[in-house]
């Protein structure tokens, strides 16, 4: 993995940009090549400390018996694994699909895509540790949050992709699935 240019970050964020705002055009906007898959991986780096905030604040709000190094040990493994197992299941599902060859068109943006997520849910991660909300009105906010990112999610597998609405559900279902088998195997090792 390198690191993208400015300029490769720049259309990557204008092209993320267009697909936000529901444009399928925004896809072609990235590197769409393998060094544009690897390049997105930076967007890991980037949000991880995002991520281990939201952690250490779900930590301090519940009973853990685990020592907080232990608990973000862990939770620095399952984040690694969440960037890992998606591409290297979706490399098969694909092939099965018979749209490998557009599939940095779908990883590319979908890895980018994870800075929009990121930069979303920490905030809500905050108003809702310190009670700037009431608990009711927050979980609102993160069911209505957590279904923008599945059309969003959906939007960018069926045009990534070029596959059917169908398929494109079938793909975020997958993501969804093994978004709960990462978590809940680190969560089993707490």
């Amino acid at each position: 993995m390198a690191v993208p240019s400015v300029s490769e970050t720049a259309s990557s964020l204008w092209g993320l940009n267009r697909l936000l705002r529901l444009d399928a055009r925004g896809i072609e906007s990235f590197n769409l090549s393998v060094d544009g898959f690897w390049n997105s991986f930076i967007v890991a780096f980037l949000t991880l400390p995002f991520y281990l905030i939201q952690s250490m604040l779900y930590f301090a709000g519940t009973e853990q018996d685990a020592h907080w190094l232990r608990f973000l040990g862990l939770e620095t493994v399952g984040f690694a694994l969440g960037w890992l197992v998606m591409p290297t299941v979706m490399i098969t599902v694909s092939r099965m699909l018979g749209c490998f060859d557009r599939f940095y068109h779908y990883m590319v943006p979908y890895n980018w895509f994870q800075l929009v997520v990121a930069a979303v849910l920490l905030p809500l991660s905050i108003v809702q540790a310190v009670g700037l909300l009431p608990q009711g009105l927050v979980a609102l906010l993160f069911l209505l949050t957590t279904s923008a990112f599945i059309m969003y999610g959906w939007f960018i597998a069926r045009h990534g992709l070029g596959v059917s609405a169908g398929t494109a559900v079938g793909i975020i279902l997958l993501d969804l699935l093994l978004s709960l088998l990462v978590n809940g195997g680190t969560d089993a090792l707490l």
